[in-house]
């Protein structure tokens, strides 16, 4: 059971770390709608251009507050890429702003799962 716990904490750990580099060096960059898809789960594709480099990236619009009509292609939109891997990119800025509450779950959910991998059971007594 030890051994579960340790790899769900480092797992976990991992995908934190991960999760955390990227929004610690994103930059903002303009990029283009290419492709809206409003059956497919309101998905989209956009183009950005990092250093002369151009990348693509997917989206899917999740918020009822978006107004669909703006979304034809060659519409401009904000997308945020990591400087370190150009490649990773995504449209959501709360996402961003809201990077700190991730360790809101990971600190509380990994103290309480080294007490209850370090905290001493009491022992059942022998009976005779």
């Amino acid at each position: 059971m030890k051994r579960v716990i340790i790899f769900s904490l480092a797992l976990v750990a991992l995908c934190a770390w991960y999760r955390v580099s990227f929004f610690r060096y994103y930059v903002p960059v303009r990029a283009v709608l290419v492709h809206f898809q409003p059956n497919n789960h309101k998905r989209f594709d956009y183009l950005y251009v990092v250093s002369g480099a151009t990348y693509s990236g997917a989206a899917t619009i999740v918020s009822s507050k978006v107004d669909l009509a703006t979304f034809r292609t060659g519409t401009q939109l904000t997308v945020y890429y990591d400087t370190q891997h150009p490649a990773n990119s995504t449209v959501n800025p709360t996402v961003l702003r809201g990077n700190k509450s991730i360790w809101l779950l990971i600190i509380p959910g990994t103290l309480i799962l080294l007490g209850i991998i370090f905290c001493p059971r009491p022992r059942n007594p022998v009976r005779r």
